[in-house]
């Protein structure tokens, strides 16, 4: 089984910030989308479920155009227009597990204001984060750009850094629920979390609750969380490599049913003492890619246990791809 996560993106434009009109904007859009394409060529084909690849045949992307009646100030203006948000997303990709399935979509939606929002939805299956953000930020510079352009950066390389090993896909839960809490109170840590992660913290504390509730005891508990490993390994892995770039680390939380704060706490000292972890180790080596292979296998020992919470990941890194 393969999760169906994808990562995906919404950037909003005021009309000032785009020089060009409507009628132009769409078809530049659209032609320095394919260019950018030439470069990271494997977001144009299609993912082989039976050999965990990729099969770059110039398949292409979707690429949607929708308009809304309404000015882009004053959708930004009401917090409860949030709950639209995914509307200005391309629909979920992958659902039909099909090999027909694009790996990228795209939407430009135009407000009547001139202003525009830029929707992005990319499969996790050979995207994380950072290759999502490196796509986007070349299809700004391309969409700039009067003249052509060189991308300097690796590419899709995570399959040369981390060499397939035979393993296929491992199956792992992911939970969804709507979560509205907010920590509170004072605390003494010293620790400077990241959003990330005092979410994960509140989301976190939240099942506790609802597991306690539903079995009428609190049982021990472990998050699962994304390093990305650009720039934290002894060994160069450029910033804009592209692909699955990550290693796992999970934090635990006994019985206790600890406070948010708490919680928080430690995953950014199980944070900490990963990239440590990783800084010793190089990417080009054995020990190193071991290290990282490791983490991401000893989430099928955890999933058999009690409950798990896991990240927006994939289970079909470049690198535990069959060969």
């Amino acid at each position: 089984m393969s999760w169906l996560l994808t990562m995906m993106l919404a950037l909003f434009y005021s009309s000032p910030l785009i020089a060009i009109t409507t009628p132009t904007r769409l078809p530049q859009l659209e032609k320095s989308l394919g260019k950018i394409l030439t470069r990271l060529y494997p977001l144009a084909g299609r993912y082989v479920e039976e050999t965990h690849s990729v099969d770059c045949k110039d398949q292409g992307v979707e690429f949607i155009h929708a308009k809304v009646n309404i000015k882009l100030q004053d959708f930004l203006v009401s917090e409860e227009n949030v709950k639209f948000i995914d509307e200005f997303i391309p629909s979920k990709i992958g659902v039909t597990r099909q090999q027909s399935d694009p790996l990228l979509a795209t939407q430009v939606t135009t407000f009547i204001c001139g202003g525009v929002a830029i929707g992005v939805n990319a499969t996790h299956k050979i995207v994380d984060a950072s290759t999502l953000c490196t796509f986007v930020s070349e299809w700004a510079v391309t969409n700039r750009e009067e003249n052509e352009i060189e991308f300097k950066g690796p590419g899709f390389n995570s399959s040369i850094l981390f060499p397939g090993r035979g393993l296929s896909s491992m199956p792992c839960p992911v939970w969804e629920c709507n979560i509205k809490d907010e920590s509170k109170g004072t605390t003494n840590s010293t620790n400077q979390w990241s959003k990330v992660q005092l979410v994960s913290a509140i989301i976190w504390k939240t099942f506790m609750g609802i597991d306690l509730a539903k079995h009428n005891l609190q049982r021990d508990s472990k998050l699962v969380q994304a390093v990305n490993l650009r720039g934290k390994m002894a060994s160069l892995i450029p910033k804009t490599s592209c692909g699955n770039l990550f290693g796992l680390c999970t934090t635990e939380c006994t019985t206790t049913l600890e406070r948010t704060e708490e919680l928080a706490d430690r995953l950014s000292d199980s944070v900490k003492k990963t990239v440590t972890n990783y800084s010793k180790g190089r990417h080009d080596c054995e020990e190193g890619q071991v290290m990282v292979l490791d983490s991401i296998i000893s989430m099928t020992n955890i999933s058999r246990g009690g409950p798990i919470l896991v990240p927006p990941g994939s289970p079909d890194p470049q690198y535990l791809k069959k060969k």
